[in-house]
């Protein structure tokens, strides 16, 4: 293969990684969004509509896990055309920054990267509500500690807050 017909071959794969960048995106963005929804309808307390969510997300997950894959190989692909050896090579590794359409591939795997960690916070956040609310949080209190002058027999409502740790900008 000549070196122009090798430019060729490394700019068409190029141009279908940066496709296939955008459509895991795309997929990325929709996981996250059924998982923010999941979180709402675990604070709302709705289990029938959380539990379709769920089916939905692991529908998602499925696709997601095959366009990664496709894109693993196109990357691949892309790696070796570049250079021989194609141990430890990475696509940031890879790309130049002052190449435009390089540069656009660099952005889009940084925003991949980006979905990916803001995925697994939200699953992480949902795991760990779904398991907080499904505790009994009875308060114990014993019978010399409640004064029945300021306090009722009835049972009330328990407000539970979370404080989650900031997201990185």
């Amino acid at each position: 293969m000549s070196h122009n017909e090798k430019e060729q071959q490394k700019e068409k794969v190029h141009e279908e990684l940066q496709a296939l960048l955008h459509q895991e995106i795309t997929i990325r963005q929709a996981l996250l969004a059924n998982l923010t929804e999941q979180e709402r309808l675990i604070m709302k307390g709705d289990i029938d509509l959380k539990a379709q969510m769920h089916l939905e997300c692991k529908h998602i997950a499925r696709k997601l896990q095959s366009q990664s894959r496709l894109r693993r190989h196109v990357t691949k692909e892309l790696i070796s055309l570049s250079i021989s050896s194609t141990e430890h090579m990475t696509l940031e590794c890879l790309l130049d920054p002052g190449d435009e359409d390089e540069a656009e591939s660099l952005m889009l795997y940084e925003k991949l990267m980006l979905l990916t960690d803001k995925i697994h916070i939200q699953e992480v956040r949902n795991k760990t509500l779904t398991k907080i609310i499904s505790k009994d949080f009875v308060l114990n209190q014993s019978a010399a500690d409640v004064d029945p002058m300021m306090h009722s027999t009835k049972a009330k409502p328990f407000l539970l807050t979370i404080d989650y740790p900031e997201e990185k900008a």
